[in-house]
C-alpha cells in the first residue's frame, strides 16, 4: 500500500511538471461549481485543485480509500466503482481522470457516462501515456525488447494486440459521445534514469514505473512465461533500461456543446 501510494505521488509530480505545472489543460474560463476527478488516488490533485478554486465542490472517486483525512473543506472523497451507472443528481462543469487507460473495460460507456453527467458548455479531460515506452535512438525494433516486456506484462501473444497510441483513440471515443472541440497535446519524457532535472521527469519516473514496472511489478509474468529463467529476467531487464527508452504523455480535452 506504501509503495503503491508513493508511486502516485510521484506520477502527479511527472504529469503535473509535465504539462507545465497546470493541473488541467481545458479552458476553464469561469468559476466551476462542481468538479469530479474519476479514479483520484491518493487524491493530491483533487487537494491542489480545491485549494485553486475554494468555490467549487469538488468530488474524488475512487475503489479504494488512498486519501487523507484532512483535507480542503470544499473537497469530498467517496468509494464507487465508475463503471457502474453513476448516481450523482447534479452535473459537473468539469470531470477528469488520469492514468486510468489501463484500469477501465469499456471507455466508450464511461466517455458517455461523463457527457451525459456534464454540463453544457462543461469540459471532460483524460490525461493518460501511450503503452509502450520508446527508445531515444532506433535501436529497439517494433518486436523488440519493450514491446516484448509489455506483451509478457499485459498477457498478451499477439504484440499487435497492444494498444499503443491511446491519444487519438480517446479522441474518436470523445467524438463519438458527442464532444466537440477537441484537443491533444503531448509531451515526450525520457526515461533516463540518471536525469536530475525534475523538469525532464526522467530519472523520477523511470524509478517510480520502469524499475518498478518489470523488475517487480511484472516480474511473476515472465518467470511463469515458457523458457524464462530468474537470471534471463533479470539481464532482459537490464537490457530494456540501456535502451534509455522515453514515454509520450498525453491529455485529451473535449467540450460539450451549449445547450445539448
Amino acid at each position: 500500500m506504501k509503495a503503491e501510494k508513493k508511486r502516485l505521488e510521484s506520477l502527479h509530480i511527472v504529469f503535473t511538471s509535465a504539462f507545465d505545472g497546470y493541473l488541467h489543460l481545458a479552458p476553464i474560463d469561469w468559476s466551476p461549481q462542481r468538479v469530479l476527478d474519476i479514479g483520484c488516488g491518493t487524491g493530491t490533485w483533487c487537494i491542489e485543485m480545491a485549494d485553486s478554486y475554494p468555490g467549487a465542490e469538488v468530488i474524488g472517486v475512487d475503489l479504494k480509500a488512498f486519501q487523507p483525512f484532512l483535507v480542503p473543506p470544499n473537497l469530498s472523497f467517496e468509494i464507487d466503482d465508475v463503471e457502474e451507472e453513476w448516481t450523482w443528481n447534479r452535473s459537473f462543469d468539469y470531470i477528469h481522470a488520469r492514468y486510468m487507460a489501463g484500469t477501465i473495460c469499456d471507455w466508450p460507456r464511461l466517455i458517455r457516462q461523463c457527457f451525459d453527467n456534464c454540463i453544457s458548455g462543461g469540459w471532460v479531460e483524460f490525461q493518460d501515456m501511450d503503452s509502450i515506452y520508446v527508445a531515444h535512438e532506433a535501436s529497439v525494433s517494433k518486436e523488440g525488447r519493450i514491446l516484448q516486456w509489455l506483451a509478457y506484462s499485459c498477457n498478451i501473444n499477439d504484440l499487435s494486440e497492444l494498444a499503443i497510441h491511446l491519444d487519438s483513440t480517446f479522441a474518436q471515443w470523445m467524438h463519438g459521445a458527442g464532444f466537440i472541440n477537441i484537443h491533444i497535446v503531448k509531451r515526450v519524457l525520457p526515461l533516463d534514469v540518471l536525469a536530475e532535472d525534475l523538469k525532464s521527469e526522467g530519472g523520477l519516473y523511470s524509478e517510480t514505473q520502469l524499475h518498478g514496472g518489470p523488475s517487480d511489478m511484472n516480474r511473476e509474468s515472465f518467470e511463469d512465461a515458457p523458457g524464462w529463467a530468474s537470471g534471463q529476467v533479470d539481464a532482459f531487464i537490464d537490457d530494456i533500461r540501456r535502451d534509455h527508452p522515453s514515454v509520450t504523455l498525453y491529455t485529451v480535452y473535449g467540450q460539450k456543446p451549449i445547450h445539448e
